[in-house]
C-alpha cells in the first residue's frame, strides 16, 4: 500500500505541475492579447474608424491594422471587434475583423455565449459593458464549433479621460 500511496502522490504532483504550466501558458496568451489591444488602442486609425462609423470607408485603415494583428497570429487570434459608446448605449459595433472591410458588423445582441458547465452564463454584452465601465475583461474559456477553445478579452479605450470604445478580441487556445 505504501507503493500505491507513493504512486498516487507522484501522479497528483504531476497533475498539479501540468495545471500550473497550462495556467502560465493561458496567462501569457491573455497578456499578449492585452498588449496587442493596447497597441491598437493608440492608433490614430481607431479615431478615424469611430468618426467614420460602421462599414464606412474611413474605418478601413483600422480594419486593416486589426486584421494584420489577427493574421500575424492565426493559431491564437480569432478576430478583433471595435465598439463605439461615445454616442449611445448599447454600444455600436464599428469593426469586426471576422467580416470583410466595408461590411457593417453584426449587432451586439447577435453574439452567442455558450453555456457554462457550472453556473449561469454572463449576460449578453457583458464583455463590452465591463470595458465601457473602464475595466479590462477576460471572458470564459469556451469551445466553439469552428474556432476551438477561445476566450474573449476586452479593454477600455479612453479619449480625453472618458471611455469611448470597448475593444475586444477572442483568443484561441489549442485545437
Amino acid at each position: 500500500t505504501w507503493a500505491a500511496a507513493s504512486g498516487r502522490a507522484d501522479a497528483l504532483r504531476a497533475f498539479a505541475e501540468t495545471a500550473r504550466a497550462l495556467q502560465l501558458a493561458i496567462d501569457r496568451e491573455i497578456g499578449l492579447t492585452r498588449a496587442a489591444l493596447d497597441a491598437l488602442a493608440s492608433s490614430p486609425a481607431l479615431d478615424a474608424a469611430i468618426a467614420a462609423g460602421p462599414g464606412a470607408p474611413g474605418a478601413a485603415p483600422f480594419h486593416a491594422q486589426a486584421s494584420g494583428v489577427v493574421a500575424a497570429r492565426p493559431d491564437a487570434l480569432v478576430a478583433v471587434w471595435l465598439f463605439d459608446a461615445s454616442k449611445a448605449l448599447p454600444p455600436t459595433p464599428v469593426i469586426n475583423t471576422a467580416v470583410p472591410p466595408g461590411t457593417p458588423p453584426p449587432a451586439l445582441g447577435s453574439v452567442h455565449v455558450p453555456p457554462r458547465p457550472i453556473g449561469d452564463p454572463p449576460p449578453p454584452g457583458m464583455t463590452v459593458r465591463e470595458a465601457l465601465a473602464g475595466h479590462p475583461y477576460v471572458g470564459d474559456l469556451a469551445r466553439g464549433e469552428t474556432v476551438g477553445w477561445a476566450a474573449v478579452v476586452a479593454i477600455p479605450v479612453r479619449r480625453q479621460g472618458r471611455v469611448v470604445v470597448g475593444q475586444g478580441r477572442a483568443s484561441r487556445f489549442g485545437g
